[in-house]
């Protein structure tokens, strides 16, 4: 069914269908050179293309992030699937995305946005109860503060700055160029600081398959044990109802493979029959 025999479809609805994603590019090119204030349509193509191609979660250490598999990825990642590739390169080169959106928002903007979210981390770190022991010097709430104190800074500069120049045009150009500074350095910052715990992430990493092996472990014992237990202490049942006395009875089940010892069957029944 085409767009003119149901007037609610946009016209890329049968490419996509077909996996014809060269059609699929003319069209939302075509059709955003036609009149670009129209964004509906490519709003419903670019959510139909991030819901399409499928997303994996990628690692490294610790860190992990899920996002749209690239054009790019290892062919292991495509099989079954590589229909999809030229909706992944849509998405990857992103132009669809940069005209639905449309102009980049200004850089003060978006270092406001993104300190806005810092923030709100450190100022939950100053309520929550410290996650390491030693000297405060290098606790979570000293970096916190000293962030938060850091950032203030920023804003002191800027003000002082501003202060000498007298067109107000100038203190918006200048605003700019600080919170680029501070956004770019920012993030230079975190990368620094992600690449230096790079060294001690193997020992997380053991740590965490450790915890988890052990929980898993532990988990499995328990079942074992639940089962063995509910074992035992249906033959103890069973003998102590055919008149044997509960120490023979732990005997006669440890004999028939049940329980670790007679005294460990003795005693497991005398806790469950205090229940």
């Amino acid at each position: 069914m085409t767009s003119k025999e149901n007037p609610s479809l946009c016209g890329w609805e049968q490419y996509v269908q077909d996996c014809d994603w060269d059609s699929v590019e003319n069209w939302w090119t075509e059709a955003f050179q036609a009149d670009p204030t129209d964004l509906a349509c490519l709003a419903s193509l670019l959510s139909c293309l991030e819901d399409l191609v499928p997303k994996i979660t990628i690692r490294n250490g610790i860190e992990n992030s899920e996002r749209h598999i690239l054009a790019t990825d290892p062919t292991e990642v495509w099989l079954e699937r590589e229909n999809l590739r030229g909706a992944a390169e849509i998405l990857e080169l992103g132009e669809l995305a940069a005209a639905v959106e449309g102009p980049p928002k200004p850089i003060g903007l978006e270092w406001q946005l993104h300190r806005e979210m810092i923030e709100g981390h450190l100022n939950r770190f100053l309520k929550e109860s410290e996650v390491t022991k030693g000297n405060e010097e290098f606790s979570r709430q000293k970096h916190s503060n000293q962030a938060l104190g850091q950032l203030a800074e920023i804003d002191h500069l800027e003000r002082m700055m501003c202060g000498e120049m007298d067109e107000t045009i100038d203190h918006f150009w200048l605003q700019e160029i600080i919170a680029e500074a501070s956004y770019l350095a920012f993030e230079a910052g975190r990368h620094t600081q992600a690449a230096w715990g790079k060294g001690f992430e193997q020992f997380a990493v053991s740590g965490i398959n450790l915890n988890q092996a052990q929980k898993k472990g532990g988990a499995m014992r328990k079942e074992r044990l639940g089962q063995d237990t509910s074992r035992i202490l249906a033959e103890m049942h069973r003998l102590v109802g055919e008149g044997h006395s509960v120490r023979r009875s732990a005997e006669l089940a440890a004999g028939k493979g049940l329980g670790s010892s007679p005294e460990a069957n003795r005693k497991l029944w005398t806790r469950h029959q205090k229940r």
